[in-house]
C-alpha cells in the first residue's frame, strides 16, 4: 500500500462515497480541511469557479490575452516506472511572443483539474 502522504483517495465513513485529494493544494482561502479531499463532483464544480490566481507576463505591447486552463481528460501515462502505479505529472506551457507561462504541476493524474486558485 502507498504511505499515507502519497494517498490520492479515500473511502468516506459510510462507504459509499470516495474521495480524492486536491491538487496541487487545497485552497489556501479558506480552511484546509474544507478542500483537501473532495468527491470527483464536488472537484468539477471547483474547477469551474473563476480563478483568483492571475499570472501577468509579457510586454503587453500587442495586447493582453486572459486564459483559463480548467483541465483535461484521458492524458497518456507517460511516465514508466516498473511497479505502474507511477503516472504522469501533467502541467500546460503557453507560449506567446515574448513570454512563457507554465501552470502548477498535478502530480500522477491522468484527468487534472488545476483548481482557481492553483496558477
Amino acid at each position: 500500500p502507498n504511505p499515507p502522504l502519497r494517498r490520492n483517495r479515500k473511502k468516506v465513513e459510510d462507504g459509499n462515497a470516495i474521495l480524492y485529494r486536491v491538487k496541487p493544494f487545497s485552497d489556501p482561502a479558506r480552511l484546509h480541511v474544507e478542500t483537501e479531499w473532495l468527491s470527483a463532483d464536488e472537484i468539477e464544480r471547483e474547477a469551474m469557479k473563476p480563478s483568483s490566481q492571475w499570472v501577468e507576463a509579457g510586454s503587453g505591447s500587442v495586447g493582453k490575452y486572459y486564459v483559463e486552463v480548467i483541465g483535461c481528460d484521458g492524458l497518456p501515462n507517460l511516465d514508466f516506472d516498473v511497479t505502474g502505479r507511477n503516472k504522469s505529472d501533467p502541467f500546460v506551457c503557453l507560449v506567446y511572443e515574448d513570454c512563457i507561462v507554465n501552470t502548477d504541476v498535478i502530480n500522477d493524474c491522468l484527468s487534472p483539474r488545476w483548481m482557481p486558485w492553483s496558477q
